[in-house]
């Protein structure tokens, strides 16, 4: 029927009218009082036969698996726990970050699983958080969660969790995510488990795999470094820009571990630099020993401190700042100063940590660039701090240098110190201080001091203060409510008091609430 429609179309209606006998007579009767064109009459045709045999059909059949009905592992969260959920999704992006890592830990330490009506509303929450909470989310989810989340039209931001494949599969995203969090916690394992994969991965991937390592770097690398230091990034007379800059990261983690052969000739060479001379004092009447570094310039090398040897050995970038080093030997220099942990440095600079950086920090190496003076090697001290995690170098820097100069170093230095330090330069305004604290919460003192500094300052500094609640919300002392409250209520009698209860109060009472739930199901 359709092909000789089809024939009369190709035809044309004027050479081959439409013979009605053709179709059933029940679109011959609808069609019988029409006075269209031919060619309408035959599109009108068309149309009702389309519905004509499509009327009464059945739909596809599609055989469906008989699945028994989802069973759950783990206990529901109970009223509490949903009710600090509910807070936490009406808290900003910014204070949910936060409050949700320490909620999640909550609910999977006691091996719970979000409530069923909830499951869908953690997952749009944390669609858009960092990889560690999403992965969480997905552990407190529950069997009916999970089997959700496998329809959520985001699911792939929560595939990475799916680890049993991920290493040989994933997207280099995911391997390098991956293996960090697996290196972190057991380096052992990740090292095998790199081993095994090493030859076939791209160059540009094997620095990434370098990088995160180098952020984490544990004693147990030291096998595999000192073999591809030795085979696969060897200085050859035609490498690629990688291969080399894989060299100076691999060199770089070896110079941080005492143990290895690097380390041990570096150490060797440089010792030989590091002299002790006598100063006199007092009019020559009373001497002492003083250490210095005496590093050859640049218009004299020797066998050690020369372009050639830096290459091979460290493979450095012979390109440095020229207004920040006066001398390239010093730019070297600088780099042993960045990587080599204190303790080679102390056991020469026999006084201490405070000589030795004073020593670094003064007259011989700072450079006048333009109208200012400055260290050449402080960047390098500082650096040294967030590598080899040292915090008595840490503590003594912070002392040393200007407070806008210490944040980075203060997340390294005791809770104790830290809180001292703040205290006594005065910082309890300064969001980027807070921040850097270096344990899980204040002391109650310190808590309690902070939250009145805050308060006595909110008047003249509210307009820059919007971000010290969600401060206040990660560090506040559990106990320090009483003081919170009592500030708020002698701020309501202010004319800034609905800044004050958004930016401050609010977001405070939200931390100090979890804490409390927390701490209440764990007696």
């Amino acid at each position: 029927m359709w092909e000789s429609l089809r024939n009369i179309a190709l035809i044309g209606t004027e050479k081959k009218p439409l013979e009605a006998s053709l179709l059933p007579s029940s679109i011959q009767e609808a069609l019988k009082d029409t006075a269209e064109t031919p060619e309408e009459h035959l599109l009108q045709a068309a149309a009702y036969l389309t519905y004509y045999q499509e009327a009464g059909a059945l739909p596809p059949y599609e055989k469906v698996e008989d699945k028994a009905a989802i069973e759950e592992t783990l206990a529901e969260a109970p009223e509490l726990p949903m009710r600090v959920f509910q807070a936490i999704k009406n808290a900003g992006i910014q204070l949910s970050d936060y409050l949700l890592g320490d909620w999640l830990d909550w609910l999977i330490s006691k091996q719970w699983k979000v409530a069923g009506s909830e499951s869908v509303n953690l997952v749009n929450l944390a669609q858009s958080m960092r990889l560690e909470l999403r992965e969480k989310a997905v552990k407190v989810l529950g069997n009916k969660g999970r089997w959700m989340l496998s329809h959520h039209p985001k699911k792939e931001l929560f595939s990475d969790f799916e680890k049993s494949d991920i290493w040989e599969e994933g997207t280099a995203a995911q391997r390098k995510s991956f293996w960090a969090e697996l290196h972190a916690t057991d380096p052992e394992t990740a090292i095998r488990l790199l081993k095994n994969t090493w030859d076939t991965e791209a160059i540009i991937t094997k620095k990434g795999f370098l990088e995160v390592m180098n952020s984490n770097l544990s004693r147990l690398d030291q096998d595999f470094l000192t073999y591809i230091y030795n085979n696969e990034f060897a200085y050859k007379a035609k490498e690629k820009k990688t291969e080399k800059e894989c060299r100076a990261l691999v060199a770089a983690m070896l110079l941080r571990i005492p143990e290895s052969d690097l380390y041990k000739a570096t150490a060797q060479k440089l010792s030989a630099y590091l002299k002790t001379s006598k100063k006199s004092a007092l009019m020559g009447l009373i001497s002492s020993d003083a250490v210095t570094i005496s590093v050859p310039d640049e218009s004299h090398p020797d066998d050690f401190w020369n372009d050639e040897n830096m290459l091979i050995s460290y493979g450095f970038d012979h390109q440095y700042d020229i207004e920040w080093f006066n001398d390239k030997h010093q730019y070297y220099l600088s780099y042993f100063l960045r990587v080599i942990p204190l303790s080679f440095w102390i056991h020469h600079f026999t006084k201490g940590t405070a000589a030795f950086v004073d020593y670094v920090l003064g007259k011989d190496f700072q450079m006048n660039a333009g109208k200012k003076v400055h260290a050449m090697h402080q960047a390098a001290l500082i650096k040294n701090v967030s590598l080899n995690h040292d915090s008595a170098l840490a503590e003594y820097l912070i002392n040393k240098l200007p407070a806008d100069q210490n944040a980075s170093l203060l997340s390294y230095v005791s809770q104790d110190a830290f809180e001292t330090y703040v205290k006594e330069k005065k910082l309890w305004t300064s969001h980027n201080i807070l921040e850097q604290t270096p344990g899980r919460t204040w002391s109650l003192p310190f808590s309690n001091y902070v939250l009145k500094g805050l308060f006595e300052s909110y008047g003249q500094q509210y307009h820059s203060m919007h971000n010290h609640g969600q401060v206040l919300c990660k560090y506040l002392h559990i106990d320090s409510g009483d003081e919170l409250r009592r500030l708020n209520e002698k701020a309501q009698s202010v004319t800034y008091y609905k800044s004050w209860e958004k930016n401050v109060f609010t977001p405070a009472k939200l931390g100090l609430t979890l804490k409390k739930a927390i701490a209440s199901s764990n007696e």
